[in-house]
């Protein structure tokens, strides 16, 4: 099974960060987020990972203990399964879906 993981970290110290994920061999993701005016109002930095293996327990906490040796802290982690693993009906499970449609349906598909 391939796992994607994402593990978030609460830093302004976005260079650094990203030495810190090439050292714990992740892909860095950083996400300015706005508001209506196109100010910024937070920022979103993260991991992200694919594992393959029969647990990602460990390659959470493999990265997770990597960043906290080099000074950043996780705050939230996530772990990315198809709909049909097992686990989905026993936890949260968010899931991202593109459709193709025509401009018009955008107001009833929301």
């Amino acid at each position: 099974m391939i796992y994607e993981i994402h593990i978030t970290v609460q830093t302004d110290n976005v260079d650094g960060f990203k030495e810190a994920c090439h050292v714990a061999d992740v892909k860095p993701i950083v996400i300015e987020l706005q508001n209506l005016k196109g100010q910024k109002v937070k920022m979103d930095v993260m991991t992200s990972s694919k594992y393959e293996g029969l647990t990602w327990e460990y390659e959470v906490e493999r990265i997770s203990l990597k960043l906290i040796d080099l000074g950043f802290k996780p705050i939230r982690f996530k772990v990315e399964v198809p709909p049909w693993h097992p686990v989905v009906p026993l936890a949260y499970y968010e899931c991202h879906v593109r459709i193709l449609t025509e401009e018009s349906r955008i107001i009833e598909l929301r």
